[in-house]
């Protein structure tokens, strides 16, 4: 990887961290998400008319489907994540999708993954996985709201990863 690809990657997760920690700050994090979606609304209004939508494959709006459900599921379930409990222990859970991807796309789409590769998941996999640890190196209360609620949030996001792939494929 590159400096520049590695600075992209590097903003992106620094992005990505301040949007939920604006998430978790708002007064009520489902209208939070909500308002967000309407910039897309208009985007898609006014690009949609532009589309050749005999072209789009079938299989496309099956995964077109799956992703959109599970899209919204995402921003349900973390709104009310967010709303019961804390980011340190949400965010950590709901974004631990690498630990799960790669168990269900090398089955479902035959991704490759090397020694190297597995390694480098391991091992994100781990940091991701220490940081639901509390003070002492004991397990947080993972029956809570906030963490069946962050649970449900990392399941969607392996949900629309996998479709999105679909439509790829």
């Amino acid at each position: 990887m590159n400096p520049v690809e590695f600075a992209l990657v590097l903003t992106s997760a620094l992005l990505h961290a301040g949007w939920s920690a604006s998430i978790k700050g708002s007064r009520d994090p489902l209208v939070f998400n909500l308002l967000q979606e309407l910039p897309v609304i208009v985007v898609a209004a006014v690009t949609l008319p532009l589309i050749e939508w005999s072209e789009i494959p079938a299989p496309v709006w099956r995964w077109l489907a799956l992703t959109s459900v599970a899209h919204a599921y995402y921003f349900y379930w973390m709104s009310l994540a967010y709303e019961h409990g804390d980011l340190t222990l949400v965010y950590p859970i709901a974004r631990s999708t690498p630990a799960l991807l790669p168990l269900l796309a090398v089955p479902l789409f035959g991704e490759p993954v090397s020694a190297g590769g597995a390694l480098g998941i391991a091992v994100v996999v781990g940091g991701m996985w220490l940081v639901h640890l509390g003070p002492g190196l004991g397990w947080r209360d993972f029956g809570s709201p906030a963490a069946r609620y962050a649970y449900l949030t990392l399941a969607t996001t392996v949900v629309y990863s996998l479709a999105d792939k679909g439509a790829m494929v």
